[in-house]
């Protein structure tokens, strides 16, 4: 996995490289790019500088979430992409329990589906697409109101009502 953290003084950067990179869309894309929520660039750009003023510029870090591939070696098995996938989800679950242990409030982002799953996406983060190497979204993190860190409890089903247990 690779992480690539934004300060609160980088923030900005991942924001302007995210709006740039819609900004050079054809107009034909914004038909039908999320199901032609946003007729036009003007459109998705006033969504996008509303939400980046009232949620990611609120935050104190955004951490942008990639997996770099096992590079093949003489001798070195190289793991399938979904081994690799799942590591990634892994680290990124411990970055969120370690978030919750500090009180801290996080959640995992898709992010911008075309930007993240564009070579321009994924080589912004440093790594490289011909190499297998993907940008999986954002982990966004802040501090929050402690009644909602509080109020946040997941809750589990019995094990018997998601597992199947089979016996020769």
């Amino acid at each position: 996995w690779r992480f690539v953290c934004f300060a609160p003084s980088a923030r900005q950067h991942l924001l302007d490289a995210t709006l740039a990179h819609y900004s050079r869309k054809d107009p034909s894309f914004w038909t039908s790019a999320w199901g032609g929520e946003f007729p036009t660039f003007a459109n998705f750009e006033d969504y996008f500088r509303k939400q980046s003023k009232a949620k990611w510029m609120m935050c104190s870090h955004l951490i942008a979430v990639g997996m770099r591939r096992q590079r093949p070696g003489e001798g070195k098995k190289t793991y399938p992409e979904h081994e690799e996938l799942a590591s990634v989800a892994c680290a990124v679950q411990n970055m969120h329990i370690l978030a919750t242990s500090m009180r801290l409030g996080a959640y995992w982002s898709s992010w911008f589906d075309h930007f993240v799953e564009s070579s321009e996406g994924v080589r912004f983060l440093g790594l490289d697409p011909s190499a297998g190497d993907r940008w999986i979204g954002v982990f966004v993190i802040g501090s929050a109101e402690a009644h909602k860190i509080d109020s946040y409890r997941a809750t589990r089903k019995a094990v018997t009502e998601t597992s199947e247990w089979r016996e020769v």
